[in-house]
């Protein structure tokens, strides 16, 4: 299957011999093998793969054509060829002639013959060589009108390794050979008096009768019968579209054409075939999608703008939830003052992330108390100095620290009785309260990481520790 198909792209080399399906008769010398491939491996001429084929004829006239080939050695010589095997021969196994009936035909029934010309490389004269360059002309006096297609069976021997050489048949099509009646000059305009329905060639001799009379010369119109013809009404003007010849007298009915159209309504120049007249032609730009779309425009000119992305024609953002300018797709999330330690000048919207000098901060350090940000925006915070802070004082306990879910509180000295207990943030702000008589735990889950302060009043006094909560 893999050698079918592969010789099926063979078939452009050899299908020079669709001609011989036009004739055939075994001679030697008709033609000469001299056609210039101009160092081409392969090739034909004239090849039906470019629309050329055989030259017409003429019945009862003499013939003669020639069909030039060259055969690679082997399929090295031709394009994209999937395997490289020696191309031995092509032989013609047999013939078939259509005619424009669908009917069969012998060459000889229509007087042209074939002679092909293999060089005198083998005995078969319809058989040729590959390496070498052959002819075969088509020559005799047609007798008969008509358009022929030809189809060939023939057979490329190849090499295959280890297999030898290979028969593949297959058959061919594409040339044409056309024999046009012989010509017959004359008249061809029925409306002229000298018509000739068979001339199939007109010489120009066409002759017409007079305004207002037939060929014979008499009147078309003769109501009174006195000789004088009645003057026939119509449009006497041969540039009018409804030009009447036979009007011996204007009636005023004369109809043009609009400017740049024919009489049919068809644009008498339209080089882009657009059915807009070149003289109509309105140029611009034809994209509805554009921001300078033109809907008179007909003929684009390339000048055509487009907004950019997220933007509408007038340099609007699409999507601007906040209103701030800056399209949605192009916000960039930051801290966005100027005067905070992690200012970024690429946000476009602020994120509450900013951090100003005072700003309590964590310095990760248990042995420092106080911690805020610095002039130099770092996170700095005061060494605690040996001492007893006011929990210890009063022999109040509070632990894990740092504090990551639930916050425990132990009183074990003088701190008796009822308690108030208040959660406030870094920024002074209180978050919980709760009243406290005696041991207590406090979950702290929900509450973001970061410093905290908790402060304990009672009758007995006020203690406050600040802590870490979140410290996983």
């Amino acid at each position: 299957m893999c050698l079918t198909r592969y010789l099926e792209r063979m078939k452009h080399i050899i299908s020079f011999l669709a001609v011989a399906a036009l004739g055939l008769a075994a001679a030697f010398g008709q033609c000469d093998a001299d056609f210039d491939f101009m160092g081409a491996e392969f090739g034909i001429s004239p090849n039906p793969l470019l629309g050329e084929t055989f030259a017409e004829g003429e019945v009862d006239q003499p013939y003669a054509d020639v069909i030039h080939v060259i055969i690679p050695a082997s399929t090295a010589g031709i394009p994209e060829a999937p395997i490289e095997l020696p191309l031995d021969s092509v032989v013609l196994d047999s013939i078939l002639l259509i005619g424009d009936m669908g009917e069969a035909i012998l060459t000889t029934d229509i007087g042209l013959s074939m002679y092909p010309n293999n060089n005198g490389d083998l005995p078969n004269p319809n058989a040729f060589l590959g390496g070498n360059q052959y002819c075969a002309s088509l020559e005799g006096t047609p007798d008969t009108v008509g358009v022929f297609t030809g189809a060939i069976y023939t057979t490329a021997w190849v090499t295959v390794p280890f297999l030898g050489a290979n028969a593949i048949p297959f058959p061919f099509e594409g040339y044409t050979l056309t024999i046009n009646e012989p010509p017959v000059p004359g008249c061809m305009d029925d409306m002229a008096c000298n018509y000739n329905p068979e001339a199939n060639e007109d010489d120009g001799s066409c002759q017409y009768a007079y305004p207002g009379l037939d060929c014979d010369g008499n009147c078309l119109l003769d109501a009174d019968g006195d000789g004088v013809c009645d003057p026939v009404l119509g449009c006497t003007d041969a540039l009018a579209c409804n030009f009447d010849a036979s009007a011996t007298e204007d009636d005023m009915s004369c109809e043009y054409a609009a400017d740049y159209y024919d009489c049919d309504g068809m644009c008498l120049m339209d080089a882009d075939g657009d059915g807009v007249c070149d003289e109509l032609e309105v140029a611009g730009c034809t994209d509805l999608t554009a921001c300078n779309y033109n809907e008179l425009a007909t003929d684009d000119d390339g000048s055509c703008t487009f907004a950019e992305d997220f933007y509408n024609c007038d340099g609007d953002c699409l999507n601007d939830e906040d209103m701030d300018g800056v399209c949605d797709e192009l916000e960039v999330a930051g801290c966005t003052s100027p005067y905070a330690c992690n200012y970024d000048e690429l946000a476009t919207d602020d994120d509450g992330s900013c951090t100003v000098v005072g700003d309590a901060c964590d310095d990760g350090n248990d042995m420092t108390e106080n911690d805020m940000i610095d002039e130099n925006c770092e996170c700095m915070g005061t060494e605690i100095v040996d001492r007893v802070d006011e929990f210890t004082q009063w022999g109040i306990a509070l632990f894990p620290t740092p504090v990551n879910d639930v916050m425990h509180i132990r009183f074990n000295g003088e701190a008796l009785g009822l308690t108030a207990l208040t959660l406030t943030n870094a920024a002074g702000q209180s978050l919980h309260t709760q009243q406290l008589l005696g041991n207590a735990t406090l979950d702290v889950s929900r509450f973001p990481h970061g410093i905290y302060f908790v402060t304990l009043r009672g009758d007995w006094g006020t203690a406050t520790r600040r802590v870490l909560l979140g410290g996983r």
